[in-house]
């Protein structure tokens, strides 16, 4: 047998014994117990004894990726931003470099790091305003 300390309806202390280890005047704070009842466990009515119930974790959601035929993107692009890159895409080689690897791929995905960089430096350059990004994006 073994003695334990509950708190709350939490075992907070298990002794093997009481005499000696605490001062009598505190042995009415334990109860008696089976000595397989360790601190951490739960009781309601102080005999039986269980591992407290931990909530299972939420369910992880897949986040799909944002990806976009080529066409969906552009046209979430106004005729004049379209134009405009086209246009600096014959003078300045990272918008030609963008323009080449757009001719690259069927999809756009929206979370990939070269489009956010890409769209930035267009807001840099003037193409685009920088309030347009997030709706790009969207």
């Amino acid at each position: 047998m073994s003695y334990a300390k509950i708190a709350n309806g939490t075992v907070v202390q298990v002794l093997d014994h009481l005499e000696g280890v605490i001062h009598p005047s505190l042995h009415g704070g334990y109860t008696e117990v089976i000595s397989s009842v360790k601190e951490g466990m739960t009781t309601q009515d102080g005999q039986s004894f269980a591992w407290p119930q931990t909530a299972a974790p939420d369910p992880v959601v897949p986040v799909a990726p944002r990806v976009l035929p080529k066409l969906v993107f552009f046209q979430r692009l106004t005729t004049a931003e379209r134009v405009g890159i086209r246009t600096a895409g014959k003078t300045d080689p990272v918008v030609e470099d963008w323009l080449a690897m757009l001719d690259l791929i069927e999809n756009v995905d929206l979370d990939a790091e070269d489009v956010t960089a890409s769209l930035g430096y267009f807001v840099s350059e003037g193409l685009i305003n920088a309030n347009r990004v997030p709706e790009i994006l969207a």
